[in-house]
């Protein structure tokens, strides 16, 4: 049998993948619970994509050999790769609490951690791992990860400075130095490393495949530039205010690329000629730019961001009035988009809102899209919001379903950029260390002057910032 195995081996070895899984599977036939054919049939399946067979795999491996340490990094990294953070963690701790003096496995239970928002936890773990071996780049990048989210900044750049003498390309850690350096506001420095957004799993910058330069600041008097949106709806919200400065530079056409809840809103953007969606087929042009690229074009600072006041029109008229009834009415949005790795520190329980419930003289209206009434009979809320979600539509509908209300108040989602665009009054419930653009203090933004901010004084603190809502709503309600 062991020439059997080492037949696999060698073909494993040679590259020939697809024999030496034919061989490795008739070896297992004879010896179903023989360690290192287990092993590598999983590590090829894992490079095939073929998780859920690898993952089966290793853990019939790791059931027959649970104190090896080895089995359970393999099946960490696959865990983590699935993005089974909880899981991923388990078997990082298994394999550090078999092998305590393995750097991987505590590299591993800190990336894991991050993953679950447990910045402590995996700086912890990163400085046992880095203990063991100070050379590993990815160990300091995720050492400065954790001290970012724990609002440790400086500490973060050093550790990601420690990061780069040992990797000086990596594009993962140069993105990670430009959102501090745009977190504490000097986006001077910020908007160069930002630029490296695209490292990693983000993969190629939008527009990549297109056959037309970028632009970095070329002459563009009777030129058409193409913007590509990217990232969520809100950024392409958010940064849209920047088109008119290209047709002050002479662009004889702005042309936008946007998915489709987005077009109607944004062909009625300042600067914007034309909004296009993925897949039509383009018109001449003669630069192309991925949207979030323009403020570093354009050299724009917190003292020169444009459209604080707001700058996006509403191009529709509501469905519906909302009758007043003598009400202030609040529109509430409590989470964002499930798959965004940020939304398990940014998102509200809808619990959490319960003391906005009940306030004389308000109405509370709930901007959840398409959440229906069933959380907020989960939570208790029923009676006391009212469910908005189906009116919300595309963007252009949202914009004019929020103009018929008196406040938004919101987690940070795409909403609080159209509330902020579009003129309305609108409060915005911060995670202790929030996305960059809102810097690390104060209530106001030079992004919107009709926003104010509301922060978590410590992690996971959301009553705070919801008391201090209520208040302010009630003193409102008391002068109306």
């Amino acid at each position: 049998m062991n020439s059997a195995f080492h037949k696999a081996l060698a073909l494993h070895k040679d590259g020939d993948l697809e024999a030496a899984e034919k061989a490795y599977r008739s070896h297992l036939e004879k010896d179903p619970d023989h360690l290192p054919s287990l092993n590598n049939l999983a590590a090829i399946l894992r490079s095939r994509g073929q998780l859920p067979a690898a993952r089966s795999l290793f853990e019939q491996a790791l059931a027959g050999n649970p104190d090896n340490a080895d089995l359970c990094l393999n099946l960490g990294n696959l865990l983590a790769e699935i993005d089974d953070a909880e899981a991923a963690c388990v078997q990082f701790r298994r394999a550090a609490g078999i092998a305590p003096d393995n750097a991987a496995a505590w590299f591993g239970l800190a990336a894991a951690d991050l993953r679950r928002n447990l910045p402590e936890d995996a700086l912890a773990a990163v400085e046992r791992g880095l203990a063991l071996d100070p050379n590993q780049a990815a160990g300091w990048n995720n050492r400065g990860v954790a001290l970012k989210e724990l609002g440790r900044l400086d500490e973060a750049l050093d550790a990601y400075g420690r990061a780069l003498a040992l990797n000086p390309d990596d594009g993962e850690t140069l993105y990670n130095r430009g959102v501090v350096h745009l977190l504490r506001g000097d986006y001077w420095q910020g908007w160069p490393d930002y630029e490296h957004r695209f490292a990693g799993p983000a993969g190629r910058p939008p527009g990549g495949s297109l056959d037309h330069p970028t632009w970095s600041g070329q002459d563009l008097a009777g030129k058409t530039i193409l913007l590509i949106a990217e990232q969520g709806s809100g950024d392409a919200i958010q940064f849209i205010r920047f088109a008119p400065a290209l047709k002050d530079r002479g662009a004889v056409a702005v042309i936008t690329q946007c998915r489709e809840p987005l077009v109607r809103l944004l062909e009625n953007a300042p600067g914007v000629d034309r909004v296009l969606v993925p897949g039509v087929p383009l018109p001449a042009i003669d630069f192309y730019l991925p949207l979030l690229s323009l403020p570093r074009r354009l050299g724009i600072t917190q003292e020169t961001i444009p459209g604080a006041e707001g700058y996006l029109p509403v191009p529709v008229a509501p469905e519906d009035r909302l009758p007043s009834k003598g009400a202030f009415n609040i529109g509430l949005n409590w989470a964002g988009s499930p798959s965004n790795e940020a939304d398990t520190k940014r998102s509200v329980p809808l619990e959490s809102l319960a003391p906005l419930a009940g306030m004389p003289g308000c109405r509370l209206f709930s901007l959840q899209f398409a959440a229906g009434r069933d959380p907020l009979e989960a939570a208790g809320l029923a009676d006391h919001i009212i469910d908005l979600g189906d009116r919300l539509g595309d963007f252009a509908q949202t914009a004019a379903l929020i103009g018929e209300l008196d406040l938004i108040v919101t987690v940070d989602t795409a909403l609080a950029h159209l509330a902020g665009a579009t003129g309305r009054p609108v409060w915005v419930l911060l995670a202790h260390v929030p996305d960059w653009r809102w810097t690390l203090a104060g209530e106001s933004t030079p992004w919107y002057d009709s926003m104010t901010l509301f922060r978590q004084p410590a992690p996971g603190d959301w009553a705070t910032p919801i008391e201090r809502v209520r208040n302010k709503i009630k003193d409102i309600c008391a002068l109306t």
